[in-house]
């Protein structure tokens, strides 16, 4: 998949499509993702965003705020993650991208999670199960319902920890 990804980005670059660059770019920074080279998957995913930015492309700069944040935050740089989750949050909120604020709001909440802010992390998780749950994202809702469940268990909250994380393990088996 990398070599064709990587003959297919080759192509576009002549083509000069700065979409299709995006299309491919963000491909090979999954790969690079999967194959643990962060090094690689960041270089795309800034490429990627200097590309929608240039294109004024609101909905993708958020996309590839979110994925570059994942970067981060797997490298265990929260507060690098935290501020870009955050960017991507304001854009999504601006133009109305309920998914994308659901998605950065449970991505911030990890971090705050990481950071030991648990206040924070269950405010933010619970903000963005609300969004997940009135635009019915069953992803979103078990990934927040998911980060609660670890929050309150971190916290010693066992009950709300079982109900969390058992109402997420029943949307997992369901989709």
């Amino acid at each position: 998949a990398k070599a064709l990804l990587e003959e297919s980005l080759a192509i576009s670059r002549e083509s000069g499509n700065p979409r299709l660059i995006m299309t491919i770019l963000n491909g090979l920074s999954d790969v690079a993702c999967h194959q643990g080279d962060f090094a690689k998957a960041q270089a795309a995913f800034e490429e990627c965003l200097a590309l929608s930015r240039e294109l004024d492309d609101q909905f993708h700069t958020a996309i590839h705020l979110n994925n570059l944040g994942t970067v981060f935050h797997t490298l265990e740089e929260y507060e690098k993650a935290k501020a870009i989750y955050q960017e991507s949050l304001e854009i999504c909120s601006r133009i109305g991208d309920q998914i994308g604020q659901a998605i950065a709001l449970g991505n911030m909440g990890e971090v705050a999670h990481k950071l030991g802010a648990y206040s924070e992390a269950i405010a933010l998780n619970q903000e963005g199960l609300a969004i997940g749950r009135k635009i019915q994202n069953q992803w979103t809702i078990m990934v927040c319902l998911k980060n609660l469940g670890q929050t309150a268990c971190v916290t010693e909250n066992y009950e709300a920890a079982r109900a969390f994380l058992s109402e997420a393990l029943q949307i997992a088996t369901e989709t």
